[in-house]
């Protein structure tokens, strides 16, 4: 007869059996799930940002919202039970070295955000990616509760075919989208987006891409080259771990289809990213091909389908020569024939590369505008505008101010060179320009640059984003901004600098990983958070699934970390860390396979 302590030991190993079972299945759903949904959500702006939205109160989302919403619903039950089941295992666990770098990195967004200025933004996030404190204390916690629950290769499996579940979905429907069939805007589609409560909104829906660019379930075709990155290799991964040669077919096919998709995106920097998956992967297998021949089998199917991906299909051939020609170009200073602003209430003085000065004086709702001699220049009057023409020695000056939305365009061309550039600022305010919503001043029409990247327009006009937020780094250096309040920090009046990059358009990324954690954290967070990934990359040289961080730190480059993304990252970094101590049950894991 068993002994009391015994059959407690027993019901107590069951009951944390069950709860681990429970939780992993839990756990694959959030992460099938989170990258799927598109629903839509009227999102109030934050007061902090009224200075570009104006009076506006909310804004349609339906692609990142709900996202954060499920995903940190989600981590955080998972993150409860987790604890639990430390609690009943053991009431005097201590945590190891991972948990205590998981901890210290919690901490450090949680300094962050009592740090930061716009603790609205700070905390959920900011529109259309909310990736607020609450996020990234959601990876955290994810990354933790994976930790904890998983305890065989089964377990380890299950959350990988849980991602790459969600991926195949997602490329499913990037391939119709790439030929001109999406979902989204079809009638189901948007009845699936709106739901009953919003039904009446069908008609107004607005899908800002070209009707054969693959955008998926995400928000920014960008974004669907952040994901294949991930996903591409874990597929990889799968087809070296199942047996069964239909599934290693369909594995296969998926890995195709997700190039297919990646090349429908039109994503330089997703290209980059599975460009350093496969040249990773390659490596890898020529490593382990010494003791497996089905090793040099698979680096001769994958350096075949590159080499035929590059040379055949002219899809990879244009994303290869555009990041070619972004490289080459990237040292080439644009020219701009606006050189210098300066403002003395109310009036806009801009010097133009001839070092002529021309002046916009408003007067109520009237402008004025004077040449460089003093002279003021008289207009011609439409019913719509008043249009400003008249000549700087070898540049020809065009301002025109609408009365339908209170615009002012500013056009200068260098005659000699054949050069224009133009600049817009608002005239919605009596006697005060402005720049949407916020007024101009001495202070503010000066921006600080970094100047490291001569072509502003290079990468898409990367180059003048990234010159314009490395200051931003160097404001507050120890714990950062604040997560996910970049937008609100970049100086989005800038006059000069947007004649020759982005117009007037609404910097709301940084477009680059690090300096997207860089800005949010500071130097603290974001070398713990590096930390991380480094030794999870190095406990994790000898496994294809460290590829899907190397692929993701090269796609950080160029593109930002994002909800849909980043918890994966931090669930990888998990299995890495976890693998090590995983209890190899050979019968679960030929059930799996």
């Amino acid at each position: 007869m068993k002994s009391r302590k015994k059959r407690l030991e027993e019901k107590k190993q069951d009951q944390l059996a069950r709860m681990r079972k429970f939780a992993i299945y839990f756990a694959m759903a959030v992460i099938f799930i989170v990258p799927l949904i598109v629903f839509y959500k009227p999102v109030n702006v934050p007061a902090s940002a009224e200075f570009l939205y104006g009076p506006t109160e909310t804004l349609p989302d339906f692609f990142t919202y709900y996202k954060s919403v499920i995903l940190a619903v989600g981590s955080f039950i998972l993150f409860l039970g987790a604890l639990l089941y430390r609690v009943i295992d053991d009431m005097n666990f201590k945590p190891d070295l991972f948990e205590k770098l998981l901890g210290v990195f919690a901490l450090s967004v949680i300094i962050s955000f009592i740090f930061a200025e716009l603790k609205d933004v700070a905390f959920f996030g900011y529109l259309d990616r909310f990736e607020g404190s609450l996020a990234w204390l959601s990876y955290t916690v994810l990354a933790y509760s994976i930790y904890t629950f998983v305890k065989t290769k089964m377990d380890f499996n299950k959350i990988i075919i849980a991602f790459v579940s969600s991926s195949a979905v997602i490329s499913l429907i990037g391939v119709f989208q790439s030929r001109g069939q999406d979902f989204f805007r079809s009638d189901l589609g948007r009845r699936l987006i709106l739901g009953s409560y919003y039904h009446q909104l069908r008609d107004t829906l607005r899908f800002r891409f070209a009707e054969d660019r693959v955008y998926s379930t995400l928000f920014n075709p960008n974004y669907v080259g952040s994901l294949v990155a991930i996903s591409f290799p874990l597929t990889l991964y799968l087809i070296f771990e199942v047996k069964n040669k239909i599934l290693k077919a369909l594995l296969g096919g998926f890995a195709i289809i997700q190039l297919l998709v990646l090349a429908g995106s039109r994503s330089a920097t997703g290209f980059v990213g599975v460009g350093v998956a496969i040249f990773a992967f390659i490596i890898l297998q020529l490593f382990k091909s010494r003791v497996d021949r089905k090793r040099v089998i698979a680096v001769a199917v994958v350096v075949a389908l590159m080499f035929v991906g590059l040379t055949q299909t002219e899809l990879f051939r244009g994303e290869y020569n555009k990041i070619k020609d972004a490289v080459a170009t990237i040292n080439e200073p644009i020219y701009n024939t606006l050189s210098d602003v300066d403002y003395q209430h109310p009036n806009l003085i801009i010097t133009l590369a001839n070092n002529n000065s021309i002046t916009l004086e408003p007067d109520g709702y009237d402008l004025h505008v004077y040449n460089s001699l003093g002279e003021q220049v008289s207009p011609e009057i439409t019913d719509e505008e008043h249009e400003f023409s008249f000549l700087e020695d070898d540049f020809k000056i065009n301002i025109s101010r609408s009365y339908v939305n209170g615009e002012v365009n500013l056009r200068a061309l260098d005659k000699e060179l054949d050069i224009e550039r133009s600049t817009r600022i608002h005239f919605i305010m009596p006697n005060q320009f402005s720049i949407r919503y916020e007024p101009l001043t001495a202070e503010n029409v000066k921006v600080a640059s970094a100047n490291l990247i001569p072509n502003e327009r290079a990468f898409s006009a990367r180059g003048y984003i990234w010159n314009r937020s490395i200051p931003l780094i160097f404001d507050k250096p120890i714990f950062g901004h604040g997560a996910d309040t970049y937008t609100l920090h970049f100086p989005q009046i800038d006059i000069i600098g947007n004649a020759v990059a982005i117009g007037t358009q609404i910097v709301d990324k940084p477009h680059n990983f690090y300096i997207n954690i860089l800005v949010n954290f500071g130097f603290v967070g974001s070398i713990i958070l590096l930390g991380i990934m480094l030794l999870a990359l190095i406990k994790g040289y000898k496994e294809e699934l460290a590829i899907s961080i190397l692929a993701f730190l090269a796609v950080g480059i160029a593109n930002d970390s994002v909800v849909f993304c980043t918890y994966m990252m931090f669930v990888i970094i998990a299995l890495l860390f976890v693998k090590d101590k995983l209890e190899l049950d050979e019968a679960n894991e030929g059930n799996n396979k």
